[in-house]
């Protein structure tokens, strides 16, 4: 048997929980962009 050097990935488990906080954060800043466009104001002022 040989051994091999494999690199072991630790998982952290959080990149589910980052994709959701992300996807949360896309969707309110649409949803505030979206409001802004309908009153006339700047999108870019929303997004922050």
């Amino acid at each position: 048997m040989k051994t091999e050097n494999k690199k072991i990935k630790k998982k952290s488990g959080k990149t589910l929980q980052t994709a959701r906080e992300a996807g949360y954060f896309a969707k309110k800043m649409l949803k505030n962009a979206l409001q802004a466009q309908e009153e006339g104001r700047p999108i870019a002022w929303s997004m922050v």
